[in-house]
């Protein structure tokens, strides 16, 4: 009987373990991540506006916030999706919906990572909105997925809702509905 692992279970435990993948706020803080200040704001700001108005779009790219060199296929992809619609429920509550023909893989960079993101045809979840803040949460059987490969293999988890400040982006995923990030990034502004 051989000691080696299978290939598999050194990815599986690689990915459960490496602190920069799943939980950089557990090892030693939140991941710093210049460049995505701007993006984020404008993100907050265009929510919290639909918000206050009580409905309306805006595109999807704008949702993928910091992330980086799309190739032309994945902004295909995303150029076919349906506007994201937003519908306020009551004062700070709302909902998120956004439709596209197939499901699609988007690879890029996010936060100086190799990363893609796994958009379902249909997204759905609900929000709340300040005007400093948005946290998104997404319908389980709607929701998107973020990974990484590793050794050829797509590793990903499923993002259970994400908390968005003008000072930090907090991702948790699974079941993680609690108050410490699976995943976070300290926002840099750049000089």
């Amino acid at each position: 009987m051989s000691s080696r692992l299978p290939l598999i279970a050194v990815a599986a435990v690689l990915a459960n373990t490496n602190p920069a993948f799943i939980n950089p706020a557990l090892a030693d803080g939140c991941k710093p991540a210049p460049g995505m200040a701007a993006s984020i704001d404008k993100f907050i700001d265009e929510v919290h506006q639909l918000q206050l108005v009580g409905q309306g779009s805006l595109p999807v790219a704008d949702a993928l916030f910091g992330f980086e060199k799309i190739n032309a296929e994945g902004l295909r992809d995303l150029n076919a999706r349906q506007p994201i619609q937003v519908t306020r429920q009551d004062e700070v509550n709302g909902v998120f919906r956004n439709v596209g023909p197939k499901p699609v893989i988007i690879n890029g960079n996010f936060a100086k990572s190799s990363t893609f993101f796994d958009i379902p045809p249909l997204v759905t979840g609900s929000y709340i909105s300040t005007p400093d803040s948005l946290t998104l949460i997404y319908d389980p059987d709607h929701a998107v997925k973020v990974g990484q490969t590793f050794l050829g293999m797509k590793i990903s988890r499923t993002i259970n809702h994400t908390v968005i400040t003008r000072q930090r982006l907090s991702y948790f995923f699974d079941a993680n509905n609690g108050d410490t990030p699976d995943r976070c990034y300290q926002l840099v502004v750049d000089n």
